[in-house]
């Protein structure tokens, strides 16, 4: 974990970071998470996965936990050449993974529907494991999680679509209809 970050990547194309890259890159995987060498992944990311447009490089980022809200922090990593340029990088960063992470889209469109179309409802939903081509790659036989038919699946969607009311804009809801807290 000493080398430098281009070496480690050229040296160990079969490395489980390397690999955990291209399955991003290929769309068979969404995130990933490493142990290794940090400036390796970091530069894996920026030379072999999209960026995001005027962003000139990575920063970590985590998911911090409050008793209210949790939040994203960018720029976690020991980087002490931060110039103000990338702390605004940085926050367009932060800005797309709390987006993603934490349903950010969903609860700003659900504050403005509540003001601009109050009579309509937003919500986040998770429809449960469907049996479909998209999720037999990941289907295990053995597991004890319930796999959902299609049909199965849009029933309990309908159930929900009938049980909730504009005061649930913003909120997140599981297959079962109970509430899953954000």
């Amino acid at each position: 974990m000493d080398e430098k970050p281009i070496q480690a990547l050229k040296s160990k194309k079969d490395s489980s970071m390397v690999k955990a890259i291209a399955l991003i890159k290929d769309h068979q995987a969404d995130a990933m998470i490493s142990c290794g060498n940090t400036g390796a992944l970091m530069a894996g990311g920026t030379l072999r996965l999209r960026q995001i447009a005027g962003v000139d490089r990575p920063a970590l980022g985590i998911i911090v936990p409050s008793k209210q809200n949790p939040f994203v922090l960018t720029d976690v990593g020991a980087n002490p050449e931060s110039t103000p340029e990338n702390l605004v990088h940085n926050a367009v960063l932060g800005a797309n993974y709390a987006k993603a992470a934490l349903n950010m889209a969903v609860k700003t469109l659900a504050i403005e529907w509540q003001r601009s179309l109050p009579k309509a409802t937003l919500i986040a939903y998770h429809p449960g494991t469907v049996r479909a081509a998209l999720s037999e790659p990941f289907l295990n036989p053995a597991s004890a999680r319930i796999i959902l038919s299609p049909e199965q699946a849009a029933a309990h969607c309908l159930q929900l679509l009938e049980a909730i009311t504009p005061t649930d804009t913003g909120t997140f809801w599981d297959w079962q209809g109970q509430k899953i807290p954000w």
